[in-house]
């Protein structure tokens, strides 16, 4: 690996860690895995999931939903790190909401769970979970490179 890729994850990594401090996230399975899950107050805003959506996948996720555990058992399989925001609070729904239709525009007719982010893609379930799954694992694999331990 080159300094400039080493600096490059050094500097994503840095970035992290404060936004999770920041941001009341606790942090899990730091070794092998990054997942992030906000605990039961955590209350994001738009502005902060835009931040953490250039950085990792974020999954708008219900208690109970099985296309939820389906998504993150997929990320969890591919030692995907991503960000789960609970939608057990009201706001985090209403959130959830602004972010599909904001990418959905008037297109927008329903919503089902989960609710993925990364970068300029997003899924609503405007299509399949799965095939979607698969056509972003390999843009997130190129760049969100997991902490190597020494």
């Amino acid at each position: 690996m080159n300094i400039f890729a080493e600096n490059l994850m050094i500097m994503k990594f840095k970035h992290f860690i404060f936004l999770s401090f920041i941001c009341g996230f606790i942090l899990k399975g730091f070794s092998q895995q990054v997942v992030i899950q906000p605990d039961s107050l955590f209350k994001p805003t738009l502005e902060q999931v835009d931040s953490l959506k250039q950085l990792y996948p974020v999954v708008f996720s219900n208690k109970g939903c099985g296309r939820c555990t389906t998504a993150k058992d997929f990320f969890n399989k591919n030692q995907i790190s991503y960000v789960n925001v609970n939608l057990g609070l009201p706001e985090n729904r209403s959130l959830m909401y602004n972010v599909a239709k904001r990418a959905a525009g008037s297109k927008l007719r329903g919503i089902k769970y989960p609710v993925i982010i990364y970068k300029d893609s997003t899924h609503w379930g405007q299509s399949d979970l799965n095939t979607f799954l698969i056509k972003i694992q390999p843009i997130i694999e190129s760049e969100v490179k997991l902490p190597v331990e020494k």
